[in-house]
Formats: C-alpha cells, sequence, structure tokens
C-alpha cells in the first residue's frame, strides 16, 4: 500500500516502522516536578521505557504469518531493571534515575521490589525490579477521564542532595525507605 499526502517528507515517514517508547503528550502535565512545576522529562522517559517493557510481544506463526499468542519481553514476573541500566541508557546519573524512580513510585504508577537471585550459583541481594501499575498509567494518560489524587510533599534526603526534590512519603521510623540520612550521591 502505498500512502500520499502530498508531502514528500510525510510520504517517506509513511514507510518508515518506528518502534520503541511512547510518550504520551498529557504526561508532560501530569509527571510534573514538584520543584518546577514543569514536565519531569527524566521520571517521563523513564516510564515510556517501562511501560515499554511491559507491552506484550507478538507470537506469529512462521508459515502463516498469523498472530497465534503474546508473551512478556522479559524473563521474570516483573521487570528487572537497574539504576545503572537506566542511566546508561538515558545517558544521566545513577543518582538521577534513582530519584526519577523514586518520583514514579511516589506517583503509584511504578512499585520498586528488591530480590534476592542466583545467577551461576552465586546468590545477589537487593536486585532491582519495577513493577508497573497499569491504573495509576491509565489515570496519568487519561487524566480528563479520572480524579486525581493530591499527593504528599515530602522529599527524600537522597533527592534533596541531587536537587530533584520528589515526592516520597517517610516512614514509621522517621525517614525514608532505603534511605539512609547520611546518604551521599551515588
Amino acid at each position: 500500500m502505498c500512502i500520499t499526502t502530498g508531502n514528500n517528507t510525510c510520504d517517506a515517514m509513511a514507510k518508515l516502522h518506528l518502534c520503541g517508547n511512547i510518550i504520551p503528550q498529557i504526561w508532560h502535565k501530569t509527571i510534573v516536578s514538584e520543584k518546577t512545576g514543569k514536565a519531569d522529562l527524566i521520571a517521563i522517559n523513564i516510564l515510556a521505557d517501562i511501560a515499554y517493557w511491559y507491552r506484550p510481544a507478538e507470537e506469529r506463526d512462521e508459515l502463516t504469518g498469523e498472530t497465534v499468542g503474546y508473551h512478556p519481553k522479559f524473563a521474570a514476573d516483573i521487570l528487572q531493571r537497574s539504576y545503572d541500566d537506566l542511566a546508561e541508557h538515558f545517558g544521566i546519573s545513577k543518582g538521577q534515575a534513582k530519584c526519577a524512580v523514586i518520583r514514579l513510585e511516589q506517583l503509584g504508577v511504578v512499585r520498586r521490589v528488591f530480590r534476592k537471585i542466583s545467577v551461576g550459583g552465586i546468590s545477589i541481594p537487593n536486585v532491582l525490579f519495577l513493577a508497573l501499575n497499569v491504573d495509576r498509567l491509565r489515570e496519568l494518560t487519561y487524566r480528563h477521564r479520572f480524579r486525581s489524587q493530591p499527593l504528599p510533599q515530602t522529599a527524600c534526603v537522597l533527592c534533596r542532595v541531587h536537587g530533584c526534590a520528589p515526592l516520597f512519603p517517610p516512614t514509621p521510623f522517621g525517614r525514608h525507605w532505603g534511605v539512609r540520612r547520611s546518604s551521599r550521591p551515588e
């Protein structure tokens, strides 16, 4: 099928199959920095990447080419990504990646899960996995259909050091989960 729009550039773009991360425009309004009120581009990009990994991959019949099913793009029950992976992928620091994931967790769209895994008989503790809350993602993406809940305005120590001031609830112990008061930027 040949698409003709009357614009050579648009016609050329119709022939490209672009895939990967998708960023709905509304996220620039619903995922914002508490500090500036502007779009939190790092958190938005990380969320788009997480959402990409959770979109199912098609399984096709080799002979007919018909879709026969779908499967996850990752092996575990939830997505395994490290702060280092995110930092490398997006060209940011590990601290910026960690702060952005914490902000996404505070928004309720992502949940950090730390697990112990075994690789080649070696036990590795505190491996980061990211669970996606699709209902909350839907609320952030289709804001006009949902009523937003106000969020607490507390920043974690680590994020204050990095200057990204995310929302982060205090724990019953008066500090934030996984962040010591003497934490230094990574």
